[in-house]
């Protein structure tokens, strides 16, 4: 089965898994002087999250990139998928054809999401070279309350962690590493690409 190799975002999330009302509380904070630092640290976090798990935590739309596929189907390792919009290829002749949802079957249960031919039909034939596959998908948490907590608490270890320690260095004190606790959160979350 062969995997998307390559991921583009197309429309980012509108929310994050974490609200600056309970990144406050976390981080015991009464004062609106530093919302806009917080706001940042919650995306920098969970930025932080998808990048080392290969998840999307928040729904937001994406494209995937293949050369080309095997009749086993195609992986997505972004996850979780909650749809895919639609599926391109370029055809032997050059064109950018739309493959009909008609013609294959989704597994969007699995992680990774898989994409194989429906019954009855194969994959398309497509001109060699890079990319010739494109997929458009939704993927991440339905809903805040959805995201794994052991992925919300990874998120509240390391706002908290750059929300005491603001600069790289600091002088005249012993220095501070990011939390080990972080990663041991999220290892079992990692989708390995």
């Amino acid at each position: 089965m062969k995997r998307i190799h390559t991921y583009k975002l197309k429309t980012a999330a509108l929310t994050e898994p974490i609200s600056l009302a309970e990144a406050k509380l976390h981080l015991k904070v009464d004062v609106t002087t530093d919302d806009d630092l917080i706001l940042a640290l919650i995306t920098s976090a969970r930025e932080y999250v998808e990048l080392y798990t290969g998840r999307a935590l928040v729904s937001s739309t994406w494209y995937g990139y293949a050369d080309s596929v095997d009749t086993d189907g195609i992986q997505i390792t972004k996850v979780p998928v909650i749809s895919i919009t639609s599926i391109k290829y370029v055809d032997g002749a050059g064109a950018t054809q739309t493959w009909s949802s008609a013609e294959y079957e989704t597994d969007l249960a699995s992680e990774p999401a898989r994409v194989i031919a429906a019954d009855g039909y194969s994959f398309p034939s497509i001109q060699s070279g890079l990319n010739k596959w494109t997929l458009e998908f939704v993927a991440g948490y339905p809903t805040a309350a959805t995201v794994p907590e052991a992925l919300r608490s990874a998120m509240y270890l390391m706002i908290g962690h750059l929300y005491e320690h603001r600069e790289d260095v600091i002088i005249g004190t012993i220095s501070s590493q990011m939390p080990t606790g972080i990663k041991s959160l999220l290892e079992r979350y990692i989708i390995w690409r």
